[in-house]
């Protein structure tokens, strides 16, 4: 899977992940789960 801004997959550019936060740590698996779930 390529790596994609958050800004990219929801069209807006003021979403961010603030640089103190800690390194994104899910795996596909996750995405896959979440994207089920929004798309519910």
């Amino acid at each position: 899977m390529a790596q994609k801004k958050i800004s990219e997959i929801f069209g807006v550019n003021w979403l961010s992940i603030p640089q103190y936060q800690r390194d994104y740590a899910w795996g596909e698996k996750n995405f896959r789960d979440l994207w089920e779930d929004l798309r519910s």
